[in-house]
């Protein structure tokens, strides 16, 4: 059979997908585009091997699972689910990238820092990034353009290009589309790939002046994942806590409320949220206690009663303080931090289970 032949052949194959008697599927290694293939079988005159609807999936690496089964099978114990969660979005499931760092890891215990500088590494220099570039190279002018504005703002709503520009970067694996509010927008595919093109802006004929002024120690990272592991421990111990202390005061064992320290700014702080529109009706006034002021009120009631328990949180309190105020201000933290998060966490536990007198 000729060519016309054969995908006259597949296009009737893909006519009966729908009752899945029969499936084609196709596997196109390489950075490809739809366009360029569209094209190439309009120049010959061939019927397309695939429809207009687009009844394809662009694979882009592999899954979350995935990284976390290598990150168990290379680093044993140390292979803990938040390690291979950092390792996934470090490079976005790029599977070269991902064995990278697996193979560089040999400190214990890990270090978040280590990673990052392998990361940079691998992005400025070695064979990784020189056979991305080489594909990468091949980035029509106006893809090219597009990028620049992507480096200069990190996110590019969908109405500021067309499917023929940005498409090229979707299918080399520069970018991603995420949806905010029902627009896509253009970000990075991953940390690697953003720290890949901006070592190598001449190897894209985007070297200028302003972009080479970007100091990138001085860009915040898209590291996400420990901010959020970081962020449900503190929510959980600081629930936990207000919790407690208002069912003692309930319970009728200490000082009232109104004699919290920062009871008068909790009012305000509640009623302004008020004055803004904001929901109120499942926040106790508890809530709008600082920890500083919480951990004041386990202070004195540890004096007034002591109270083993007491003393006990408010130690854990102020240990918190710190890298607390870190995670809610959305500063990357490290996994020692991490750790003493569940440590505290860990020590608040056993102190309010153990409070407990029939």
């Amino acid at each position: 059979e000729g060519p016309g032949d054969l995908f006259s052949d597949i296009r009737h194959f893909e006519g009966v997908w729908r009752d899945r008697s029969v499936q084609v599927v196709y596997a196109i290694a390489g950075s490809w585009w739809h366009q360029e293939i569209e094209a190439y079988f309009d120049r010959i005159h061939v019927s397309f091997p695939y429809s207009p609807g687009r009844n394809y999936v662009r694979w882009t690496g592999v899954d979350r699972a995935t990284v976390a089964t290598m990150t168990r099978e290379s680093l044993g114990a140390a292979g803990t689910p938040i390690v291979s969660d950092v390792i996934y979005e470090l490079g976005g499931g790029h599977w070269e990238v991902t064995r990278s760092l697996l193979g560089a890891v040999h400190e214990r215990p890990i270090q978040l820092q280590s990673l990052w500088n392998h990361t940079r590494r691998i992005a400025q220099d070695g064979p990784l990034a020189r056979e991305l570039l080489s594909g990468w190279h091949r980035l029509p002018p106006r893809s090219r353009k597009l990028l620049h504005r992507l480096l200069t703002t990190r996110c590019v709503a969908e109405h500021h290009t067309n499917e023929r520009i940005k498409e090229p970067l979707l299918a080399v694996g520069i970018a991603q589309e995420v949806t905010i509010n029902e627009t896509r927008y253009l970000r990075f595919f991953s940390p690697f790939t953003e720290l890949c093109v901006r070592a190598h802006l001449a190897e894209f004929d985007l070297a200028d002046p302003a972009l080479e002024r970007v100091n990138l120690d001085e860009i915040v990272p898209e590291l996400d994942i420990l901010g959020s592991y970081g962020y449900q421990l503190v929510r959980d111990i600081e629930n936990l806590v207000r919790s407690y202390v208002m069912l003692q005061v309930q319970i009728g064992q200490h000082v009232e409320t109104r004699h919290f320290p920062g009871y008068r700014e909790a009012k305000e702080y509640r009623r302004g949220e008020v004055r803004h529109g904001l929901p109120v009706e499942f926040n106790p006034l508890i809530s709008y206690f600082s920890v500083r002021d919480l951990a004041e009120i386990v202070r004195q009631t540890a004096l007034n009663h002591n109270a083993d328990t007491w003393r006990a949180i408010e130690r854990s309190l102020n240990d918190l303080v710190t890298v607390r105020n870190a995670v809610m201000h959305n500063r990357v933290i490290g996994f020692d931090a991490l750790d003493r998060l569940q440590t505290l966490r860990g020590q608040i536990y056993t102190a309010i289970s153990e409070s407990y007198r029939a």
